[in-house]
Order: C-alpha cells, then sequence, then structure tokens
C-alpha cells in the first residue's frame, strides 16, 4: 500500500497534469507567449562543427539563442551564453549533479517529470509537461508549449516548440552534425564509426562514466528533424528553418551558409 503522504502527492501530480496549463508550473510558462513575435533565433547543437567564435559572433550580433544538455562544458572559451537553456535526458546530469544545478542562466527549460520522479529539482527553472507523440508518420508538433510538449529523442525538438510558442519564426541550425563514433541503429544495433574523431563540441562533454549513459539512436533523433520539416511544408507551423550547421551529415533541411546568414543578419542592425 502505498504512503497516505505519498498518496497525496501523486494524486497533486495527477491533478496538475490534466490540467497542466492552469497549474503553477504551466501559469510560469505562459509569460514566454510571443515574446519574440517574428523574430529570428539559432538553436544550437553540441556536435563537433559547432566552433566557440560562431557562438562569440551570435553573442555580439545579440540573436537570441537555444542550447542544450552539456553546452556549458565550453561556457570558459566564450562569452556567449545560450538565451534559453533546455535539457530533458536525466543523463546529462550524471555525475555533475551539482555543477548542473549552479548554472548561472536566467532560463533553464526541464521537464517536470524530473521533479516528480527524478526527485531533481533545479532552482528557478521552468517546467514543462511531455507528452508521446500520437502518430509514426511524424512526431506531432505543440503550438502551446504551456499545455503539452511532444517528446522525441532530441532535445532540439523540444526548443523547436518553445521557440514556435515564443514567437519566432525563422531558425537557423548549428552543431547539429549528426554523427557519432558510438550511435545506434534504426533497430536499436550499436554501430561504431572509426573515422570521425570526437562526437562533440568538446572533449569534455562526456567521460567514461557517461559513454553507456549517452549513446544516440541517429534514426530517431534525424526523425525529428524530418517532423518539423513534415509539418513546415504540410503548413501546419509559419516557420522556416535552415540548417546553417558547418558540414555534417544533417540533409533534411535547407542549407545556408554560416557566414552568409551571419553577413545578413549584420546588416540588418
Amino acid at each position: 500500500m502505498m504512503h497516505p503522504i505519498k498518496s497525496i502527492v501523486a494524486q497533486n501530480q495527477n491533478r496538475m497534469n490534466k490540467n497542466y496549463d492552469n497549474c503553477i508550473y504551466g501559469k510560469k510558462l505562459k509569460q514566454f507567449k510571443d515574446t519574440h513575435k517574428g523574430e529570428t533565433c539559432f538553436i544550437i547543437g553540441n556536435g563537433p562543427s559547432l566552433k566557440v567564435e560562431d557562438l562569440t559572433k551570435i553573442y555580439k550580433l545579440g540573436i537570441p539563442s537555444f542550447a542544450f544538455n552539456r553546452i556549458f562544458c565550453i561556457f570558459d572559451e566564450t562569452p556567449w551564453r545560450p538565451t534559453y537553456y533546455v535539457s530533458q535526458d536525466i543523463n546529462v546530469t550524471y555525475g555533475i549533479e551539482e555543477q548542473f544545478k549552479s548554472l548561472d542562466l536566467k532560463y533553464k527549460f526541464l521537464p517536470v517529470r524530473w521533479k516528480w520522479y527524478e526527485n531533481f529539482t533545479i532552482p528557478n527553472a521552468f517546467y514543462y509537461k511531455t507528452i508521446n507523440s500520437e502518430t509514426d508518420e511524424a512526431f506531432g508538433f505543440s503550438k502551446d508549449f504551456v499545455k503539452e510538449v511532444v517528446d522525441a529523442p532530441t532535445v532540439a525538438y523540444t526548443a523547436f516548440q518553445l521557440a514556435y510558442y515564443m514567437g519566432f519564426r525563422r531558425f537557423y541550425l548549428i552543431g547539429f552534425d549528426q554523427s557519432y563514433k558510438i550511435a545506434k541503429d534504426k533497430d536499436g544495433n550499436i554501430v561504431v564509426n572509426d573515422k570521425l574523431e570526437k562526437d562533440y563540441v568538446s572533449d569534455k562533454y562526456r567521460n567514461e562514466e557517461t559513454d553507456d549513459l549517452i549513446i544516440p539512436n541517429l534514426y530517431e533523433m534525424n526523425k525529428a528533424f524530418i517532423s518539423l520539416d513534415y509539418h513546415i511544408k504540410n503548413k501546419n507551423i509559419d516557420v522556416e528553418a535552415y540548417n546553417a550547421t558547418r558540414g555534417g551529415m544533417l540533409e533534411v533541411l535547407e542549407r545556408k551558409d554560416l557566414d552568409e546568414v551571419f553577413r545578413e543578419l549584420e546588416s540588418k542592425k
């Protein structure tokens, strides 16, 4: 039998889950609605193609950006900081819980399941509710981040939905190489690519403790970008999304040269 106090907590969580937009966490998210209406943003992956000088350029241009997970490993190399930080895989925090909790970032978005079921609480974080997609063709796309967020095997998909809710209508993706030394294929089998020198922007990104915890499934991750493209082309969302990654294997979205993007943004300042 469940302990009486735990039972009350579970019942309260269930009530909030059913009406998340009206609970304390959902109400805190409402402040972000259309705060960047019609604006451009960068959505930044952690691939090895990501250059510190490009992040510094984004900082100097003053363009809002979203970044994820252990991106803070390179904070000592650049004045850039993500405007909005998002994470959703609890394994990211393994072994660095206190460092993670002390991140000096104004806007940190985390799944409420961390707080409810993992007993992992971040001071001043904004908590969102995730749901599974209802279709196999493409992941669903939530236009109401306050109510729910469609989960996907890459946190970038959560950022797409958050950015849309905030009113951003042009996304430039950088640092999405979509290639790893060790990854999983469509069937979950381990695939090793000995030709790659590194997986991430920094050698500090992962260590021996996390090697077995963070093994990306490339097929499922790529499905997230395919889903974004699907919703754009089917006019479910009015967004432009471009892949400005320097190289890499992501070919779903239209390519843009990052230096040209910088020049264009600079000319509009």
